[in-house]
């Protein structure tokens, strides 16, 4: 009988940490000069055992599990990155997968109390909202007669402004002074209210 399967039997009724115990003196009464080959030893007793495998792992469990996590939360960040690109209509660069899980890898696990995920660095947050902000801008969102006001030219723009000052004026001299809750048609004829939108028209001419 080997001593591998000496070891693994004289070790059947003990804990799973007296029997890697006994795997490991096994190990090294066979390979007492080779640690590589003392370490495979070990490694071929434990590798269709997970409860060997647990334990021997053990120390490893939460920083495994943590780095398993953050990866997850690169993606779902990466993920919910390019959903707020897709509804601007502004295609960026994929990620990439592979860097991202190598961006998880690279960083600290978590020794808190408890289980909990990493969540993103205050650099991180900051730079996200940076991308953010570069494809969602007032240039594309906000519209000047339906268009991206950065599609317009500087005259058209202008012209919008007045009209909407000039709009503005108008509402202010109509509803002005009148009872808060009651329609202004109640107050106001049609002649009347011609008469101040020529008024706001005057107004705002050269603003």
């Amino acid at each position: 009988m080997s001593a591998l399967a000496e070891a693994l039997k004289s070790a059947g009724h003990r804990s799973s940490q007296e029997q890697l115990d006994a795997i490991a003196d096994a190990a090294f009464a066979q390979h007492p000069r080779t640690l590589d080959l003392a370490r495979q030893y070990v490694l071929d007793a434990v590798r269709d055992d997970a409860a060997l495998l647990w334990t021997l792992l053990e120390r490893w469990h939460r920083p495994a599990a943590d780095m398993l996590l953050q990866a997850a939360a690169a993606r779902r960040r990466a993920k919910s990155e390019a959903t707020v690109a897709a509804k601007t209509n502004i295609r960026l660069p994929p990620a990439s997968g592979a860097k991202l899980d190598q961006d998880a890898r690279n960083m600290p696990p978590q020794r808190a109390s408890g289980l909990t995920i990493a969540g993103p660095s205050r650099a991180e947050m900051d730079e996200a909202r940076h991308a953010v902000a570069r494809v969602i801008s007032k240039l594309d969102t906000f519209k000047v007669n339906g268009r991206p006001l950065g599609d317009c030219t500087a005259q058209e723009a202008m012209a919008w402004r007045a009209s909407r000052v000039r709009d503005a004026r108008f509402v202010y001299l109509a509803a002005v002074n009148l009872p808060p809750d009651r329609p202004i048609r109640d107050f106001i004829t049609a002649a009347e209210i011609e008469r101040l939108y020529q008024q706001a028209q005057a107004e705002t001419a050269n603003e």
